[in-house]
């Protein structure tokens, strides 16, 4: 392991602890990162100024505006000439949120996947144009959410089978006829073993029916869900019923119909 990698894996061991992130800054300063080193310990440095007086805050604060906006190939490499300022979200020096579109996404997976600590990364806009290269990208653990929109018909197994470990949120947009989720599709989703995270699922004008709405209930995915939304899909009272009868405390169900 190199030191890098040591200290790395020091900041992921202890998330809350600052020292290891600035003996990390002290390991960028000796590696001819100097920006890098500089924003770690000012945001470090944040949390340790309520006292200072509001005119050193504010150029502080100025500061670390300074380098996101100008600086954020030095902050995050690579992915500093695709992604803006308001696409991303630090924490002590790191980045612990990226949004991206999958378009981004798939250009460049291994550089969002080599990211330590390792941040939510949220995609969004998966189509018919990006799906077959999203699901054969390395590096899919890292994804946290994903916004689907519209992107073919039979595309949720495949999904289903991809390893997203960390997804904990799926939308499922639809625009048009035959690229809703089916009974079928919440199903592979339902029973697939390679989500074990996923906890928030927006499945609203997909074409689900009773059926589906049994198949999900009784499925490993129920136990897990906080949030659920199948408005606008044709589930009668029967189907509502079921919901309701299966409901339990911590999980919030939408249903507009």
């Amino acid at each position: 392991m190199s030191d890098e990698d040591a200290l790395l894996a020091a900041i992921e061991a202890h998330p809350d602890e600052d020292t290891p992130r600035l003996a990390y800054a002290d390991w960028c300063d000796e590696h001819d990162q100097p920006a890098r080193a500089e924003f770690i310990r000012l945001q470090c440095g944040w949390r340790h100024t309520a006292d200072a007086p509001t005119a050193e805050r504010r150029k502080l604060q100025e500061r670390v505006r300074f380098l996101i906006q100008n600086r954020l190939r030095d902050l995050i490499g690579p992915l500093g000439g695709d992604l803006t300022p308001l696409d991303i979200r630090f924490d002590r020096g790191f980045l612990i949120e990226g949004n991206a579109t999958a378009r981004q996404f798939v250009s460049s997976p291994r550089a969002f996947a080599a990211l330590r600590p390792r941040p939510r990364v949220n995609v969004r806009n998966l189509n018919q144009a990006t799906f077959d290269r999203f699901v054969a990208c390395p590096g899919l653990e890292c994804v946290t959410s994903i916004a689907v929109n519209s992107p073919g018909p039979n595309t949720a197994p495949v999904l289903a089978g991809c390893p997203l470990s960390r997804l904990e949120s799926l939308d499922w947009h639809v625009h048009g006829v035959g690229y809703g989720l089916w009974d079928s599709g919440l199903a592979a989703l339902a029973y697939s073993d390679e989500l074990p995270r996923l906890h928030r699922l927006d499945a609203s004008n997909d074409d689900i029916t009773d059926a589906g709405v049994a198949r999900l209930v009784e499925s490993p995915l129920w136990e897990r869900l906080r949030w659920l939304d199948l408005s606008h899909n044709p589930i009668t009272d029967a189907g509502a019923a079921r919901l309701a009868e299966a409901s339990r405390p911590g999980l919030y169900v939408r249903l507009d119909r």
